[in-house]
């Protein structure tokens, strides 16, 4: 019994400090644009710019529609909440995670728009945080959702 508690409360800081390194990638990134400059890549054209406009946009209105199609079940954590449910409708429908794939969007767009190192190291971070949390999140919602599996089948991405 107390090797399980121990496991559980490991299994918790590991979550907690995933998601205290997600909220600080994203509030970053919202410094970056205000703050920070560093060194670009390379010189940044119109074309890029407007790639990284246009994923900043889908990325926006990606994260509105998932926080609306999630409702009550939203939680920064991977932990399914004790009374959700799992959600099907929406670009649930489509995509398994959007609001972590939207706000990656939302990254790669500031990426393209402000060519930096730091912006690439951003990125990158927030892509890993996000694949971690997805690994660990999916072991919760098949072992609370029997339904998953099937659910899982009928999506695109």
């Amino acid at each position: 019994m107390k090797e399980l508690i121990r496991n559980y409360k490991s299994r918790k800081k590991k979550e907690l400090i995933l998601v205290i390194f997600q909220f600080t990638l994203i509030m970053l990134h919202f410094l970056n644009l205000i703050i920070f400059s560093s060194k670009s890549l390379f010189v940044s054209n119109i074309y890029l710019d407007s790639v990284g406009f246009f994923l900043i946009l889908i990325g926006i209105i990606g994260l509105i529609k998932s926080f609306k199609d999630l409702r009550k079940n939203i939680s920064p954590f991977p932990t399914p909440k004790k009374n959700g449910y799992l959600v099907t409708i929406g670009l649930y429908k489509f995509i398994s995670h959007p609001m972590y794939y939207s706000t990656v969007l939302i990254s790669l767009g500031n990426l393209f728009y402000h060519l930096t190192y730091f912006n690439f190291f951003l990125t990158t971070s927030l892509v890993i945080i996000f694949s971690l949390k997805i690994k660990i999140e999916e072991n919760y919602l098949k072992k609370k959702y029997k339904n998953y599996q099937a659910y899982k089948k009928n999506l695109i991405f």
